[in-house]
């Protein structure tokens, strides 16, 4: 195990273009006091339970015990207080002599123990994503809206049952096996499907991991198109329709930018190339009950006969079919041809050699472009074999917020992702304790951050903050790639030095991104 240093971030002395040269500005990294801190009121709230390295603002008014670092700042560190777990961790493994006499730890043990000590034990308040959802159908059917998660739980048996005729009863083959399932529960609010109000959605999901290769699946493998390959899918789609445009107008079509496609329940209209039995899922008999279903006497097991969420190789059976619906030969179909550089690619062409459509499938979402006759088509041949729901032109697509704008050079897509972006930040100075300083540029100019081969510095943190904000810089921030390039070649051991500059990023990112 590794060593983990808290420490306090000192001033940069590189101020000269940044806002204020206020050393309040930085950020602080410290760790908690315990429950006797005179910080408490300072303090995260989700983590003021004890024993948990949280993160402070202005460490200078400490009165307690403190130890000082090499830059001269307050570091302290206590272990957390009346956790029994901890205790016992500590002692170790006890003769039963009632002397507490203590005997060498075993490893697990001391494994345990620090990660008690760096704080990431549930000894902290548990914070919940989505605190208004139940856990299980039994916590469900506790609650006030029982109901409506009953109601929820058989609309999700009808699809397989009654819709899609995906359940069959059987009685389990002499040799075979069975594999569990589990209620996935989920609460959206403002959904379209339920008239602009609450909508409780269950999924039924299968136990994959109880799945084995060579017997329940062969090949899992499922592709998805590159960032790149989507950029490049919406360049081509403007570069055609300012080509193309008035020609289209001239044979009464016209070019359609982009049309965002969505397959409901994709996984669950592809065929399986294995037979698999699943037991009776939760609350199946009264599902049965409720909608008349006799279970047979000898029935056992219920066989699976299309793919289901959660299963191994469910993405790969639905890529294969949605490739077959694309590129599939036949009267009134859309023929597609699919791109060798990506797979996930598609595009067609007419008889003049033009590109009269093209798309990227990303799972069950697809964006197209193209003329308005070959888009019809296309809906015309997905409808034949999957529910589909037509969104319109593109609004949000994998994290990303697109606009289409226009100006005195033609028409061009404005990304963004600037709540993605805001949330980053703000989790960044909630975990320093002080807001990011406003810096004109991502990096410091003429200069590399250098190899540290001392001890990490809250290197779990670190590594989370660096990757938040690299997904977001692959996808709309190329200006800051460089100072992430170098930032994310010190995640195995971050010094001072590299929170000061991941610091320096947040601040870029906050003040000077439009």
């Amino acid at each position: 195990t590794q060593k983990h240093v808290d420490f306090v971030i000192p001033d940069e002395d590189d101020s000269d273009d940044s806002v204020s040269n206020d050393a309040d500005h930085m950020p602080a990294v410290a760790v908690d006091h315990g429950t006797n801190s005179s910080e408490g009121e300072s303090m995260n709230p989700s983590l003021q339970s004890g024993g948990i390295g949280s993160i402070l603002a202005d460490d200078d008014d400490s009165t307690d015990d403190d130890d000082d670092d090499e830059a001269g700042n307050v570091v302290t560190q206590a272990k957390p207080k009346g956790s029994r777990e901890l205790q016992r961790l500590e002692w170790g493994m006890r003769d039963g002599s009632g002397n507490n006499k203590r005997l060498m730890r075993n490893p697990k043990a001391q494994r345990e123990l620090k990660r008690l000590q760096w704080g990431f034990h549930a000894n902290a308040v548990q914070i919940n994503n989505d605190p208004g959802t139940p856990r299980n159908m039994r916590e469900a059917l506790k609650g006030p809206e029982a109901k409506q998660w009953l109601q929820g739980l058989f609309e999700e048996y009808d699809n397989f049952f009654k819709k899609r005729s995906a359940w069959k009863f059987m009685k389990l083959p002499k040799g075979k096996r069975v594999i569990g399932t589990k209620n996935v529960l989920k609460k959206t609010f403002n959904d379209p499907k339920a008239n602009g109000g609450t909508r409780y959605k269950l999924r039924n999901v299968l136990l994959g991991y109880q799945q084995i290769p060579g017997v329940d699946f062969s090949e899992s493998h499922s592709p998805t198109p590159r960032d790149s390959s989507i950029r490049m899918a919406l360049a081509l789609a403007l570069y055609y329709g300012d080509q193309y445009e008035e020609e289209f107008l001239e044979e009464g079509d016209e070019w359609v930018y982009t049309n965002v496609i969505d397959v409901e329940a994709a996984f669950l209209e592809s065929k399986l190339a294995f037979p698999m039995y699943i037991k009776f899922p939760e609350y199946f008999e009264e599902y049965c009950e409720a909608r008349g279903v006799t279970i047979p006497e000898d029935a056992d097991c219920l066989e699976v006969g299309m793919s289901q969420y959660g299963s191994c190789h469910a993405s790969r059976d639905w890529f294969n079919l949605a490739v077959d619906i694309y590129t599939g030969k036949g009267n009134g179909r859309v023929e597609l041809q699919q791109s060798v550089s990506d797979p996930c690619i598609f595009y067609k062409r007419d008889g003049k050699g033009r590109v009269v459509l093209i798309g990227s499938n990303w799972v069950d979402d697809s964006v197209w472009s193209g003329k308005r006759s070959e888009i019809e088509l296309l809906k015309r041949t997905m409808r034949e074999r999957v529910t589909i729901s037509d969104l319109g032109p593109i609004e949000t697509h994998l994290g990303v917020d697109y606009k289409l704008c226009e100006d005195e050079d033609g028409k061009y897509f404005e990304c963004s992702m600037e709540s993605y972006l805001r949330d980053a930040v703000k989790k960044f100075e909630e975990f320093t304790g002080k807001e990011v300083r406003n810096y004109a540029t991502p990096g410091r100019a003429h200069s590399c951050l250098e190899k540290h081969d001392g001890d990490p510095v809250n290197q779990e943190e670190y590594r989370s903050h660096v990757g938040k904000i690299l997904f977001a810089i692959k996808k709309v921030l190329p200006d800051c790639a460089n100072a992430i390039r170098e930032l994310s070649s010190h995640l195995q051991c971050p010094s001072k030095e590299h929170w000061q500059a991941l610091a320096r990023l947040f601040g870029y990112i906050k003040h000077r991104r439009r």
